[in-house]
C-alpha cells in the first residue's frame, strides 16, 4: 500500500490518496454500487440499479485488485473508503494511449476535491507508466461530465451502448497531452472545492 498524499478539505476532514490493495475490494464495490445508484438513478432503470450485487461486485474488485493493483487509487476518510478511481492502457482504437476506466465519490464527499484528487493520482500514474493522452467514457445524460469539461477534457466520440436492456448514448472526452490535464487538475485543486 502507497500513499500518494494527504489532504485537509474544508470541512477538516484528512483524505489520504493510495493505491489499492485487494483488501480494499468490498469497500471498493461499495462505493461503485453506490455511485451507481446515486448518480444513475433516473438514467438507468431502477430494476437494474436495485439489483446491482455488492458480492459480484467485490469478487471482481478482488480480482482486478489481485492481478494488477497500481492503476487504482482510493480516497479514505477516517479509514473507510469513499472514493475510487482506475485508469490505464486505452482499450479503444483511438488517438489516446491511456484511458480513465472508473472514478467514482460517494454522494456525501462530492464538490470537496476529491475526484480531482482521484485524478490527479491516476494522470500521474499514467504519465510515469509511459503514456501522454487520456480518454474517458461517460453516460451523455450523466450530469457529472462537467466534471471533465472544467477540465479541458474535448469531446470527440459518441456511441451506442446497453445497460440493464436499455439503449444509451456513451461520449467520449480526452486530453491529448497528459501533463497539461495534470497541470489543470493540480491548479483547480489548490484554488476550491469541487467535485
Amino acid at each position: 500500500m502507497r500513499e500518494i498524499f494527504t489532504f485537509s478539505n474544508v470541512t477538516n476532514s484528512t483524505i489520504n490518496i493510495r493505491t489499492a490493495t485487494p483488501r480494499d475490494a468490498e469497500q471498493i464495490a461499495f462505493v461503485h454500487i453506490d455511485s451507481w445508484r446515486t448518480t444513475y438513478r433516473s438514467i438507468v432503470s431502477d430494476n437494474f440499479l436495485d439489483n446491482l450485487n455488492g458480492q459480484t461486485k467485490s469478487n471482481f474488485w478482488e480480482s482486478v485488485l489481485t492481478t494488477k493493483s497500481d492503476n487504482v487509487f482510493v480516497a479514505e476518510s477516517d479509514g473507510e473508503i469513499i472514493g475510487f478511481a482506475a485508469g490505464g492502457q486505452s482499450r479503444d482504437k483511438n488517438n489516446f494511449d491511456s484511458e480513465l476506466y472508473a472514478i467514482y465519490v460517494l454522494q456525501q464527499h462530492q464538490h470537496k476535491n476529491i475526484g480531482r484528487l482521484l485524478l490527479t493520482a491516476t494522470a500521474k500514474y499514467l504519465q510515469t507508466s509511459g503514456h501522454s493522452s487520456l480518454y474517458v467514457w461517460v453516460l451523455a445524460d450523466n450530469n457529472s461530465r462537467t466534471f471533465y469539461e472544467r477540465l479541458g477534457g474535448e469531446l470527440f466520440d459518441s456511441k451506442e451502448i446497453e445497460i440493464g436492456g436499455q439503449q444509451m448514448t456513451e461520449i467520449a472526452y480526452g486530453w491529448s497531452e497528459l501533463s497539461k490535464l495534470i497541470e489543470s487538475v493540480d491548479g483547480q485543486t489548490k484554488k476550491k472545492p469541487s467535485h
